[in-house]
């Protein structure tokens, strides 16, 4: 299946409960791209000890946010090293961060919001580890979707602006998920 032309640098975002990570894996896979998880790069940063880890790690364990301008200092090294492209796993998350993002050199050419419903996430996982029934789980995800459609419309009207926000669902397979992304980047 062919890409849109010129499309090598992909964000997916996503509501609570959609499997990022994933569709992101297979998605570079399949189109020679590198994955980009700010969740994975910031464990090895602290794991390792890095600057960026140290810095990270103050912030976390003073139960403070880590700072976005960290957030993108790091990934824009990331970024930078993948001369092929990339594909992006939850990030950004708010339009700041996107301009900041954007800031550093490295704009998204494709957003691709992943969405979901509180009855598609499976959470007989959640429900076996916590052992509460897996009704109080969607419940909260109905809340934290509700939250999420709020607090992300910014940053979905800050892409839609751009001309490059394309929405799929993600319930499926990280497979199928993975496939309707490439459908949407080649149409």
């Amino acid at each position: 299946m062919a890409i849109a032309p010129g499309v090598r640098r992909i964000a997916l975002i996503r509501a609570p409960g959609a499997d990022v990570h994933s569709p992101t894996e297979i998605l570079a896979d399949q189109l020679g791209l590198r994955p980009v998880s700010p969740g994975d790069l910031f464990r090895r940063h602290v794991q390792h000890r890095t600057p960026h880890g140290l810095d990270a790690l103050q912030h976390m364990n003073s139960g403070r946010l880590v700072p976005d301008e960290l957030i993108v200092d790091v990934l824009a090294e990331t970024l930078s090293d993948a001369k092929s492209g990339w594909v992006l796993a939850g990030f950004p998350r708010r339009v700041e961060q996107a301009e900041l993002l954007a800031g550093r050199g490295h704009p998204p050419e494709m957003a691709v919001e992943l969405t979901i419903t509180p009855d598609e996430v499976d959470v007989s996982h959640w429900a076996a580890v916590t052992g509460r029934p897996p009704d109080e789980r969607r419940a909260q995800l109905a809340a934290s979707i509700a939250d999420y459609r709020e607090t992300a419309e910014p940053l979905r009207a800050h892409y839609r602006r751009r001309g490059i926000l394309r929405s799929t669902s993600a319930y499926g397979r990280p497979d199928e998920v993975a496939d309707r992304i490439h459908t949407l980047l080649a149409g």
